[in-house]
């Protein structure tokens, strides 16, 4: 039963709703399946912004933006080269967005170090709460020490680079930084 006095707290409890619903915590969006998902240009930049070492300078981070079963998308900073890795069901598509660097594609993968291509999972903003059950590596996954006969290329802002599934790839080298976006798809048959 309602009582006359407690309208006004309840209406302001039903105007504050909202505004305690967007401080929440929140992982990327849920796949909507009734319209498209727009992520601003100042909402990436406030992510990189948000994400320095203590002199001030810009720190390797990797921000899920868009996770569904079809397709997923990562905002990705790396700092320093990363080990060379393949993902067997999964092509990738890089877009440049600041910064630059050496990508090697192709090739074998020498020195094998595991099944496991998640490389940038030490690199992740948001964990998720509760975690998830470890990722088990899809047929073809890769991750290794080093990569004969690779192509190497100078890669920097508005470039973009597909992946295809299976093929190597690493960054060899970054120039201070590169910033881009990483859109998994799987691979065609």
């Amino acid at each position: 039963m309602i009582i006359k006095k407690d309208l006004p707290c309840l209406a302001l409890l039903a105007l504050a709703a909202p505004a305690f619903a967007q401080q929440a915590p929140s992982g990327p969006p849920k796949e909507p399946r009734d319209k498209g998902v727009y992520i601003t240009l100042d909402q990436m930049k406030a992510i990189a912004d948000g994400v320095v070492e203590a002199n001030g300078q810009p720190k390797a981070f990797s921000k899920r933006l868009i996770n569904a079963s079809t397709h997923s998308t990562a905002f990705i900073r790396m700092t320093k080269p990363e080990g060379p890795h393949a993902h067997g069901t999964w092509s990738e598509l890089f877009v440049v967005r600041e910064g630059s660097g050496i990508l090697e594609t192709g090739g074998t993968i020498t020195g094998i170090t595991g099944h496991d291509s998640a490389t940038h999972k030490d690199l992740f903003l948001d964990p998720q709460t509760p975690q998830p059950a470890p990722r088990k590596p899809a047929p073809g996954d890769l991750a290794g020490t080093d990569v004969e006969g690779g192509y190497r290329q100078h890669v920097k802002a508005g470039d973009i680079i597909l992946i295809p599934a299976g093929v190597s790839h690493r960054w060899v080298g970054v120039d201070g930084f590169v910033t881009y976006l990483d859109i998994k798809f799987p691979k065609a048959d």
